[in-house]
């Protein structure tokens, strides 16, 4: 019994680098990222949402406008373009960046949110009371229901 368990816990280390990996391959292979959505962003501001869906009036000439164009024909410029990339590791080849990513991940270095610009740990943390509870009532409910029926 005690070899089973040993090496049921083995093979849990290649599941997991298998699902990285996985992972890892999905994000490369799909299109976008983290720099398309901050120049998105970037070319974009200047206005909420609706601002822009209905012409808020900031891209035209005399309000922002150079030389008759819309402020997001004209693109960013290239050096913070490559600024970007190195701050986020994206200007190294695939096998750098996965190496990077297992020993952030085994470190419990999981960096900082995109969205709420905090550390991913303080967002877990924050929300680890709410997600045990959940997961405690249930495993209780499910086997409240599964054991009669099994029976």
């Amino acid at each position: 019994m005690g070899g089973y368990i040993l090496m049921r816990l083995g093979l849990m280390i290649p599941t997991l680098l298998g699902i990285i990996l996985l992972n890892f391959a999905l994000i490369q292979l799909a299109p976008g990222g983290p720099i398309e959505s901050i120049l998105a962003e970037l070319e974009n501001s200047g206005g909420g949402a609706l601002d822009r869906i209905s012409g808020g009036g900031g891209e035209v000439l005399g309000q922002g406008g150079v030389d008759g164009a819309y402020r997001g024909s004209r693109g960013l410029d290239q050096a913070l373009i490559e600024d970007l990339e190195r701050q986020y590791g994206l200007d190294q080849p695939p096998l750098v960046q996965l190496g990077a990513m297992i020993v952030n991940y085994f470190t419990f270095d999981f960096g900082t949110s995109f969205f709420k610009q905090r550390p991913v740990v303080e967002l877990i943390w924050e929300k680890l009371p709410v997600s045990l509870t959940l997961g405690f009532w249930t495993l209780l409910i499910s086997y409240a229901i599964s054991i009669p029926l099994g029976i």
